[in-house]
């Protein structure tokens, strides 16, 4: 037990069974931590690598990262770092290198300090998507293949990338099928069981083994009987969903809403778009979806206004809650227009929720949420 951490034994049954696994893994694959959906896990992988996703969704953790970082900074921010600094996340302990990306203030600072625990390579993200823009994030993800293949002794050929971005598409396509049962009126799964399948792909590491899980999850909900009563149907927008704040899910669904979309990082963000397989430059392939994906530091952001206007269609929502952090800046700033967007345009009712990771505000929440839902 040598590679645990000194207070191992202290720590809660689950949380033992995650760094136990985690440690498994870790003598067969090297890993590489990440936080955030704009990291290219095709590369990751074509090194031989597994890329794990990082804890940050609870508030467990916060009061560590207190010490080193504002109190009125981003909950998930300081979360990530409390997790880090107190060695209390299974991931985080056994990763080779952690890869960043400079999509918030918040993080491109988090990341100076956690150079003090692990290497950390981070990713410039160019914030627009303009011709130029992508030769930058090309330029970025060389760069990261590069620090791949030096940490971890290896080469990155264009063969074994394309091969990667083949599996990751086929993962990507298995998500949407499952997601697309939420159309069904009534929907065939939860807003629960949403949040649980994307975070449960997150957790799953092998490719054989997340494409097993999904098959399965498709035919369980397809297959049981979906409920009698109509709900009003509601999409999810905004800052990253965590366990921390999946209690605004449950206040919907308490309240007798159905959430049958998650436009977020976990959730349907990252996957609704595929990397071209047929473009013979993978790097080129890989900057242009990627740069697609639709964050609030892009700006103009017209994609996530535009890819929320469509799934409102497509999932015949009768409302949309904006959830956003405290101190999460670009998404709360984004709210206005998102506002306009959805009752101007979409002719949509809206609500917008500012929380953080504590559950002191649950009864404020779901006195906001049952008013909005009796509206709808």
């Amino acid at each position: 037990m040598n590679d645990m951490p000194p207070d191992f034994e202290n720590f809660p049954e689950a949380r033992k069974a995650s760094f136990l696994k985690v440690r498994d893994l870790s003598r067969k694959h090297p890993i590489v931590g990440a936080y955030c959906t704009f990291v290219p896990c095709e590369l990751i992988r074509a090194a031989g690598a597994v890329q794990i996703s990082l804890c940050s969704g609870s508030d467990e953790t916060i009061p560590a990262a207190e010490t080193d970082l504002p109190v009125n900074f981003c909950p998930l921010v300081k979360s990530s770092y409390g997790f880090a600094k107190t060695n209390k996340c299974p991931y985080f302990h056994f990763s080779n290198l952690i890869v960043g990306e400079t999509t918030c203030d918040g993080k491109k600072k988090m990341f100076e300090y956690l150079t003090k625990i692990k290497p950390v390579h981070v990713i410039h993200l160019p914030q627009t998507t303009d011709e130029g823009s992508i030769a930058l994030l090309k330029t970025e993800f060389k760069k990261f293949a590069k620090q791949l293949e030096q940490t971890f002794g290896t080469t990155l050929t264009v063969d074994s990338i394309r091969e990667q971005i083949r599996a990751v598409n086929m993962e990507r396509l298995a998500l949407q099928d499952v997601c697309q049962l939420a159309k069904s009126n009534p929907p065939k799964l939860s807003g629960k069981e949403l949040f649980a399948m994307f975070n449960s792909y997150s957790t799953t590491f092998m490719h054989e083994e997340k494409l097993a899980t999904l098959k399965n999850l498709h035919e369980a909900y397809t297959n049981r009987p979906a409920p009698d009563t109509h709900q009003k149907r509601i999409l999810i927008t905004g800052s990253p969903l965590t366990a921390a704040t999946t209690k605004v899910i449950d206040d919907i669904e308490a309240a007798g809403g159905s959430v049958v979309y998650i436009e977020g990082c976990i959730g349907s963000r990252p996957n609704e778009l595929l990397v071209d397989e047929e473009n013979s430059d993978v790097y080129d392939a890989l900057a242009r979806k990627y740069i697609r994906i639709p964050c609030s530091c892009m700006t103009p952001n017209t994609e996530r206004l535009e890819t929320i206007g469509k799934k409102i269609e497509e999932y015949c929502v009768d409302g949309v809650v904006d959830m956003v952090l405290f101190a999460c800046h670009t998404f709360n700033a984004e709210s206005t227009k998102l506002r306009e967007y959805v009752t101007i345009i979409k002719e949509t009712p809206f609500i917008h929720i500012e929380t953080d990771y504590s559950q002191a505000d649950i009864g404020q929440i779901s006195t906001r949420l049952s008013a909005f839902l009796e509206m709808l």
